[in-house]
């Protein structure tokens, strides 16, 4: 499995315009003009939607915007959020970076996606990142969330306290991953979330990423 090829459409692209997570659409938030009136709305089968055009700030329409749901694998991008806090600002991860060889190990193992890796194995950092914005990989999430925070038990308390700061009132997460439903949010919190992450290069230039390879 050397100079394995990730080929996958990336999960979280479709943030940029117009993202469903658990048949819910979401888009970036804003308060600063209402939801377009318009008899040509589009019918949605979704339970929530929020959706603006970014570039006048306009809300062209919402649904049930404030209804607290599961937010499944969206809980990846606060993941990466808080990896580069504890990348940067963390005593735990002193000497940690995106060069720094990482070993994947049975404590990581998650189900409910591909298996790109193995006990044992060990990959670099930068190449965990991109297999779980990528590839939305639950096994790296779970390895990036272990060696950045010493304990999951830790990284996810980071995470909570990092929806504190963005202001994210009804957004709440228990694990790193998104397997557990416990992750939940609303439509406008997560387009909240989205909008913070991908203000970030280094996350939005991995979203954007359609294939990478690496050596292992």
């Amino acid at each position: 499995r050397n100079n394995m090829l990730i080929q996958l459409a990336s999960l979280f692209t479709a943030i940029l315009s117009l993202l469903a997570v658990n048949g819910d659409p979401i888009s970036v938030k804003t308060n600063i003009q209402s939801p377009l009136i318009s008899s040509q709305q589009p019918q949605l089968s979704a339970q929530s939607a929020f959706l603006i055009d970014t570039t006048t700030g306009r809300i062209l329409l919402e649904k049930n915007a404030d209804t607290v749901r599961p937010i499944a694998s969206i809980a990846k991008l606060m993941t990466a959020l808080v990896v580069l806090d504890y990348l940067k600002d963390s005593p735990s991860s002193e000497g940690l970076s995106f060069n720094t060889p990482i070993t994947f190990e049975s404590e990581d193992q998650r189900n409910g996606g591909i298996d790109y890796l193995i006990p044992g194995e060990t990959i670099m950092l930068t190449d965990a990142w991109r297999l779980m914005l990528i590839g939305s990989s639950n096994d790296a999430t779970a390895l990036l969330a272990r060696v950045a925070g010493n304990t999951e038990e830790k990284f996810v308390k980071a995470m909570n306290e990092k929806t504190k700061q963005l202001g994210l009132a009804h957004t709440i997460f228990a694990d790193p991953t998104g397997l557990d439903s416990g992750n939940i949010s609303t439509a406008r919190e997560t387009a909240a979330l989205a909008r913070a992450a991908l203000a970030i290069p280094k996350i939005r230039d991995a979203v954007q990423t359609r294939k990478f390879s690496f050596e292992k």
